[in-house]
């Protein structure tokens, strides 16, 4: 996959890459749910707004976060969650055979990539 990572990590699941290409206003997918006896956790990501707004990740319809703001009152700024060095670290995951979503509110596009696995529920 391009721009993945050449890294595996916990018992030989690679990390996978997602482009995040997200417009304004609603609940948009971003990894699209794995199927029965697997979530999606999410290791890394880098994402940057190109206006004022705030953005939620969801696992389907539940909250993983708050609404994070991404605006400086003038233009749009980046987030980066970096990969942890243990391998078991992430930062979000989602419950079985859901899908990683977010909401964006306002004038909020959000682009970027996002670096995640898939692990089988009964791992964690």
């Amino acid at each position: 996959m391009s721009g993945a990572l050449s890294v595996s990590v916990a018992a030989g699941v690679p990390i996978r890459s997602a482009v995040v290409n997200a417009d304004k206003n609603g609940t948009r997918l971003l990894i699209a749910a794995p199927g029965e006896g697997s979530r999606i956790q999410v290791h890394g990501l880098y994402v940057g707004a190109d206006g004022d707004g705030d953005v939620t990740f969801l696992s389907a319809a539940t909250p993983l976060t708050g609404a994070i703001p991404l605006y400086d009152g003038q233009t749009g700024r980046t987030m980066c969650w970096p990969i942890s060095p243990d391998p078991e670290a992430y930062w979000i995951r989602c419950a079985d055979n859901e899908a990683l979503n977010v909401v964006l509110t306002a004038n909020c596009d959000l682009d970027g990539v996002i670096k995640y696995r898939i692990r089988a529920t009964a791992e964690q």
